[in-house]
This record gives C-alpha cells, sequence and structure tokens, in this order.
C-alpha cells in the first residue's frame, strides 16, 4: 500500500504520536513505560515508511530537486525530534530549553511531512 495514497494512515500514526507525547508531558517523569515505547516505537516506524517511500518514488519517477530538499529536510527534523525526545524522556537531561526544542522540531517535522504530501498530491515543483 502506498502510504501516501493513503495519507490518513500516516496522519492517524502522527496523531497519536502528538497524543501520547502529550499525555507524557502531562504526567510529569512518571512515563508509562508502554505509553513511551509506543511514542518511539510509532515515531520511528513513520519516519522509515516516509524515507522508504521517497525512496522508492525517486528510483521510479525522478522526483524534484526541490521536493528533495524538503525530504532531506524533514528527515533532519525529525531525527532532531527523535534525538531531543529521548534526551527530555531522560530526567538527568531534561530541560525546558530541550523540551521546547522538541516540540518545535515536531511540528516542522509533521508541517514538512505534510507539505510532502502536498507537493507530491499536485505535482508541484
Amino acid at each position: 500500500m502506498n502510504i501516501f495514497q493513503n495519507s490518513g494512515i500516516l496522519f492517524l500514526f502522527l496523531l497519536f504520536i502528538v497524543l501520547t507525547g502529550i499525555g507524557l508531558n502531562r504526567s510529569g517523569f512518571a512515563y508509562g513505560s508502554l505509553v513511551l515505547t509506543l511514542h518511539k516505537l510509532l515515531s520511528l516506524a513513520v519516519l522509515v515508511i516516509y524515507f522508504r517511500h521517497l525512496y522508492l518514488l525517486n528510483r521510479t519517477e525522478s522526483l524534484s530537486g526541490g521536493l528533495v530538499v524538503l525530504a532531506a529536510i524533514t528527515v533532519l527534523f525529525f531525527i532532531g525530534a527523535m534525538i531531543t525526545g529521548g534526551l527530555v524522556s531522560t530526567e538527568k537531561y531534561s530541560t525546558r530549553l530541550l523540551l521546547i526544542l522538541h516540540r518545535l522540531l515536531s511540528i516542522l517535522t509533521i508541517l514538512g511531512i505534510g507539505l510532502t504530501r502536498v507537493l507530491l498530491k499536485y505535482r508541484i515543483d
């Protein structure tokens, strides 16, 4: 199944990630290990699905340079959000600045995935 053809699934995954992230933030450092694990694994799954789809799409039909740059920046935002999220989940390294950075990178990642979807759907270069 082409995940971007049925973008509802991808955005349901993203919604679940955001909702569990909000729940984890509100619970303080008493993170439920199951919820935290699901949050991290689903985030990793979305990153792999996004990257794999764009890689395969680029092999079959050459993507525009702008779309490749957007995808690369989105993946970097995603990796940054995962790193800062990992640090936020540890009590030792968690700071207010790190939490703000994690939220900002998460928002930029979601916007990047959404913009990628729009550009692919309408083939805007």
